[in-house]
């Protein structure tokens, strides 16, 4: 975990915790760095959190991890003198799909042993390029790399480990970001969650599609992002 801030003498700061993508296979907290500093600067503070890849441990490993580090987060509270009812997730790819199972998952679920006096429940969530639906990414693509031979074969375990099936009414607000050309993660992820959030009703939800974006568009169109990525800072940081 890395942490960054400025030490103004302001109390009881809003969050922003950062997880990179990486097909849950690669990657690791320090691609988030730069994000960091710049959300330091802004008044928060910044975490980027680091989760066990499947070459260190079986999926879902990294979805209690990083449900863990936002406990962590909590612990910190009185440490770092930040705001415990202010905190936002920013995630991209399999770091967006870490972020969604954050925000949409029980808080008792995919629950460690470490910290579990406090919750995982955050404010808002900004999530790029999520991949939304294991179940119909294995079915249309097949097996999915890292998962278990079982796990490739088992859809109730697809099911449970898919934001998209834990949709509700009263949810948090989502800021969705996602390139219509997106060969890695396919649009249907993003357009299934969309209707799935129009069934249930959902009033928390943003999509923000990028016509003619590929898998990475969010770091080539600053022009296009920074508003949105601001908007949500402004939704963390309100009381």
């Amino acid at each position: 975990m890395a942490i960054a801030y400025e030490d103004d003498g302001v109390k009881n700061k809003p969050v922003v915790v950062f997880i990179h993508g990486g097909g849950w296979a690669n990657g690791d907290k320090d691609n988030c760095m730069y994000k960091l500093f710049k959300v330091a600067k802004k008044g928060f503070v910044g975490v980027s959190i680091s989760y066990r890849l499947v070459s260190e441990a079986p999926f879902p490993a990294c979805v209690y991890d990083v449900k863990q580090a936002i406990r962590f987060v909590k612990f910190k509270e009185k440490e770092w003198s930040i705001d415990t009812d202010r905190i936002g997730v920013w995630g991209y790819s399999a770091g967006a799909h870490l972020a969604l199972m954050i925000g949409l998952t029980p808080n008792e679920s995919f629950m460690s042993d470490l910290y579990t006096s406090y919750s995982s429940n955050i404010k808002a969530l900004m999530v790029v390029s999520a991949p939304t639906n294991c179940i119909k990414r294995i079915q249309i693509k097949g097996a999915l790399g890292v998962f278990s031979g079982d796990q490739n074969n088992n859809i109730m375990f697809q099911k449970k480990v898919s934001p998209i099936f834990y949709v509700h009414k009263n949810q948090l607000l989502i800021y969705m970001l996602h390139g219509t050309k997106d060969q890695i993660v396919k649009p249907f992820h993003y357009k299934d969650f969309e209707e799935e959030c129009e069934k249930k009703e959902v009033r928390n939800f943003k999509l923000y599609e990028f016509e003619n974006g590929k898998h990475m568009f969010y770091f080539k169109e600053h022009e296009k992002v920074d508003p949105i990525f601001r908007d949500f800072l402004f939704h963390v940081k309100s009381k």
